[in-house]
């Protein structure tokens, strides 16, 4: 029985951590100095440009963010919470990595995820 309970933990533990989707980002860009925000829509999505555009967004090329969750309230508060980072990194000075996705159907180079460095 204890063997068996065991084996079935120890199996149900292997399939849920080899069934975890992992980081889908297309591309990445290092220490990386935000130059202009452009907030006009939202809290629906914002975009940005950086000193330093990721290879497969083009130069000049508007970097956008679409709030991630659920649902409108959750998406809404973190996209909030990345404009504040972004805003913060420009203000400051300070670099960031940025991770993304290869514009899609949209024309989009969408942002994934963000860093703030301290630098």
């Amino acid at each position: 029985m204890r063997k068996s309970l065991f084996v079935s933990v120890s199996t149900l533990l292997m399939i849920s951590l080899t069934a975890m989707p992992a980081m889908a980002e297309d591309w990445s860009a290092f220490s990386v100095h935000v130059t202009i925000i452009q907030t006009s829509f939202v809290p629906q999505v914002f975009d940005f440009q950086v000193d330093k555009p990721p290879s497969a967004c083009a130069s000049g090329e508007w970097i956008f963010y679409f709030g991630q969750g659920p649902d409108t309230p959750t998406q809404q508060a973190n996209l909030k919470a990345v404009l504040a980072t972004l805003l913060a990194a420009q203000l400051s000075g300070r670099a960031v990595n940025i991770f993304g996705l290869n514009p899609g159907s949209n024309g989009y180079c969408t942002l994934d995820s963000v860093h703030l460095l301290n630098q």
